[in-house]
C-alpha cells in the first residue's frame, strides 16, 4: 500500500534552538544536497522573525536575500516558520508585521509558510493566513501544545480553522513530548470532526515515542510528517529523518532515498550531537510526564555544570508551577528558591573586606595569559579580590574570598572547598537542601540571593540579581561591602563562551547599568562586554599602592 505522505525536514529550524540558528555554510550546502537527493518533499530552513537582542545566526531570520545566496534544491520545496505571537504583538499590527517579513511569493524562494500558534492565539489566524495567501504562499498552521487541550477545545479550534480557506494543512505538535499513540489517534479523530483538509504532525522524543507517534499518525491518515536529521531539535529532539524515511519506504512503499543521508548524519550532524547533547534521557521523560516544558531541561542539561541530581531537584520544584511554558525567571527561581533547614545566619560582606577597590576574577583565558601581570597588580595595590572559580592560575593567598551562586557550580566545586582557607561566599540558605550536609564544616560565609530577571539590588545581607551566574553575585557582594570601584579580569566575552552564557552576561551588565548602583565596572583585561575598558599595565589605574 502506497500513501501520499509529505515529509518535512526542519533540522535547521528546530535544531537552531541548540546553536542559535548559526549553522556553517559548508554544513548547510551538504545538507541541501543530501536532502534533495533523499527526495524529502519540504525543507523548513528556519524561522522568519524580527531582530532580537543577542546573537542569532542567519536561520533565525531566513531572509529572502540570504536564501538567494544558497544553492537551493530542485526537488524539495522551501518553507519557513513564523510565530503567530511575533505578529500579534507587533506594535504596528499584523498586516504591517507581515509586510515587513514577507515579500510577494513571486519574488521569494520560499513557497510554504508555516504559522505556529498556541490555542489561545487562533482567533488571529484568519487574518494572518488570509494575508499570507494573498501574497501567494502555501499556508500551513501548526497548533502547539495540543496535549493540554480537551476534546471540546480541539473541536472548537478545528471548526475555526475549517472556516479559514487559506489554510492548506493543519498540523498539531506534541510540544511537551508527552503524547502516546492513543493520544495521537484521539487528537486526529477530534480534529477530523470539523477539519476535512490535510493533517500534519510534529512529534517530540521526550518519552522516545516520536517515531512511533509519527507512524501511528500516518496509519490514521495524516499525510504530513515532520522530522530532523539525527532528531536534532529543541529538548529531546524529534523523529529522525533518516529512520522515518526508512520506515515509510518499507511500510507504505513511499519512494524516498535514505542512503543519501548516511554521510551527513554520521559526520557533521553527529559532531553537533556530541557538542549539544540533544536526545531522550530520564530528565526529559520526567519533564514530559509532568507537563514541564522541555526547554527547562535543555537549558540545564546542555550546560555541563549541572549535575543531574540538581536538574531533578529543580524539575520537582517546577512541577505543578504552570511550567508548560518556558521562563528563564521561573527557572532561576526554581534553582535558587529552596527553603533552607540551615541554622546559619546571613552576614554582610562588609565584615570581610577592608579595601574599597575590588577585583573580580572571571574564568576567561586572559587570566592565564596575563597571570603574572594580575599577580603584580594585586601585590602592588590595596584591593579586595574575589574569584568566581576555585580553579585559577593565581595563588590562593592572593585571593580574599571565593564566590559561588549557581547550585550546580557549588556542587561541582564543593570537593575543593575543604582545601581553601579563604571564606567561600555563597547563598547557603537557598542551596542547603540541594546539597544536603556536604558544606558542613567548611569556611562558608552566607550571603543571601534572590533571582528576578528585571532587578539588580545589593543589600547588606542579601541581594537580588537577574541570573544565578557567579559574576552577578560577585558584583553584588562587592557593592554590599562598600566598593568604590569594581575591576574585572577574565571577562573576555569571546567565542569560548556558549551563546547562552554570553547573552546571560550581557543581560547582567545591562541590568546593573540600569540599577541605582553607581559603582563603576572596569575591565583590566580585553573584553567584548559593554564595560569600561582600562588596562592592568597603567600604574595609575588604582592610584593607591601598598606601602612597602
Amino acid at each position: 500500500m502506497t500513501k501520499n505522505i509529505k515529509l518535512l525536514d526542519c533540522t535547521l529550524r528546530d535544531g537552531g534552538y541548540y546553536n542559535a540558528w548559526n549553522f556553517s555554510r559548508p554544513l548547510v550546502e551538504k545538507y541541501l544536497r543530501a536532502l534533495d537527493e533523499s527526495r524529502v518533499d519540504v525543507l523548513e530552513l528556519g524561522l522568519r522573525t524580527f531582530a532580537k537582542e543577542g546573537f542569532y545566526g542567519p536561520y533565525f531570520f531566513t531572509t529572502d536575500l540570504f536564501l538567494k545566496s544558497l544553492d537551493l534544491p530542485t526537488h524539495s520545496k522551501i518553507a519557513v516558520m513564523v510565530n503567530a505571537s511575533d505578529l500579534i504583538k507587533h506594535e504596528n499590527g499584523i498586516a504591517a508585521a507581515l509586510d515587513m517579513l514577507f515579500d510577494e511569493r513571486i519574488n521569494s524562494p520560499v513557497e510554504i509558510v508555516r504559522v505556529a500558534a498556541h490555542l489561545h492565539e487562533v482567533s488571529h489566524i484568519p487574518e494572518i493566513t488570509d494575508l499570507l495567501k494573498a501574497k501567494g504562499y502555501t499556508v500551513i498552521v501548526n497548533l502547539m501544545q495540543v496535549s493540554r487541550a480537551s476534546d471540546d477545545e480541539l473541536t472548537e479550534v478545528a471548526l475555526k480553522m475549517a472556516r479559514c480557506e487559506a489554510i492548506e494543512v493543519l498540523y498539531f505538535a506534541d510540544s511537551l513530548g508527552n503524547m502516546g499513540k492513543e493520544d495521537v489517534v484521539r487528537c486526529i479523530h477530534t480534529l477530523r470532526k470539523e477539519w476535512s483538509g490535510e493533517l500534519g504532525i510534529h512529534t517530540h522524543n521526550n518519552m522516545e515515542r516520536a517515531l512511533e507517534n509519527s507512524l501511528a499518525a500516518a496509519a490514521e491518515g495524516v499525510t504530513w510528517l515532520d522530522a530532523t536529521l539525527q532528531g536534532m531539535g529543541r529538548g529531546a529532539g524529534n523523529a529522525k529523518t533518516e529512520v522515518l524515511i526508512g520506515e515509510l519506504e518499507s511500510r507504505f512503499n513511499n519512494t524516498f532515498n535514505s542512503e543519501s543521508l548516511i554521510s551527513i548524519c554520521m559526520t557533521d550532524i553527529e559532531d553537533l550531537k556530541d557538542k549539544y547533547r540533544w536526545g531522550p534521557n530520564p530528565l526529559y521523560y520526567f519533564s514530559a510526564k509532568e507537563n514541564i516544558h522541555p526547554t527547562y531541561v535543555q537549558t540545564m542539561h546542555s550546560d555541563m555544570e549541572y549535575d543531574p541530581n540538581v536538574v531533578m531537584s529543580v524539575l520537582k520544584r517546577l512541577k505543578g508551577e504552570n511550567s508548560h511554558t518556558f521562563s528563564l525567571q521561573n527557572l532561576s527561581s526554581a534553582v535558587m528558591g529552596t527553603e533552607s533547614t540551615s541554622t546559619l545566619q546571613e552576614r554582610s560582606p562588609s565584615e570581610l573586606f577592608t579595601a574599597d577597590d575590588f577585583l573580580i576574577i572571571g574564568a576567561g583565558q586572559s587570566v592565564r595569559e596575563y597571570s603574572d601581570d594580575i599577580k603584580n597588580f594585586i601585590s602592588n595595590n590595596e584591593i579586595s579580590v574575589l574569584s568566581i572559580n576555585t580553579s585559577t592560575p593565581l595563588p590562593n593567598d592572593l585571593i580574599d574570598a571565593f564566590v559561588a551562586c549557581n547550585p550546580a557550580r557549588i556542587l561541582i566545586e564543593s570537593a575543593h572547598y575543604l582545601e581553601i582557607k579563604q571564606p567561600i561566599i555563597l547563598p547557603l540558605h537557598q542551596t542547603y537542601n540541594l546539597h544536603g550536609g556536604i558544606l558542613e564544616g567548611m569556611n562558608i560565609f552566607d550571603f543571601g540571593v534572590k533571582i528576578d530577571s528585571r532587578k539588580f539590588e545589593a543589600r547588606s545581607f542579601d541581594c537580588t540579581i537577574p541570573s544565578s551566574l557567579g559574576a552577578a553575585y560577585a558584583i553584588c557582594i562587592a557593592v554590599a561591602a562598600g566598593a568604590k570601584r569594581i575591576f574585572l579580569v577574565g571577562f573576555d566575552g569571546d567565542d569560548d563562551l556558549s551563546h547562552r552564557a554570553r547573552s546571560e552576561m550581557n543581560h547582567i551588565i545591562e541590568a546593573y547599568n540600569a540599577s541605582s548602583h553607581d559603582v563603576p565596572l572596569i575591565a583590566l583585561t580585553p573584553t567584548t562586554f559593554s564595560v569600561t575598558q582600562q588596562t592592568l599595565f597603567n600604574p595609575l589605574v588604582i592610584g593607591t599602592h601598598k606601602s612597602s
